[in-house]
């Protein structure tokens, strides 16, 4: 069964709808792709800045706890009311 020249144009036309539309899809997925790049790129950029920020919190802790030993020691030599006069008087000296 042939097909008539009204029944080939109408399939022509869909056919070309269908390509138009499979054009449409595939710039929209380049976009979504390049996006979903963009995103990637942000995302190392934001685990390498949080790594970053794991270590300076390694190191303050680490220097915390140097001080707070520093202040333990320093308290069991000259007391508490001693280690605060010692505070007291640094603060005065270096304003």
């Amino acid at each position: 069964m042939s097909q008539t020249p009204k029944h080939q144009c109408c399939h022509e036309a869909d056919i070309a709808e269908l390509k138009t539309q499979i054009k449409q899809k595939r710039y929209e997925i380049n976009d979504i792709e390049a996006r979903l790049d963009s995103f990637n790129e942000k995302l190392d950029d934001l685990l390498e800045h949080l790594s970053r920020v794991e270590l300076q919190l390694i190191e303050t802790t680490s220097v915390a706890r140097t001080y707070k030993s520093i202040i333990y020691l320093l308290i069991s030599i000259f007391g508490l009311s001693g280690v605060l006069f010692i505070i007291k008087t640094a603060t005065i000296l270096l304003d």
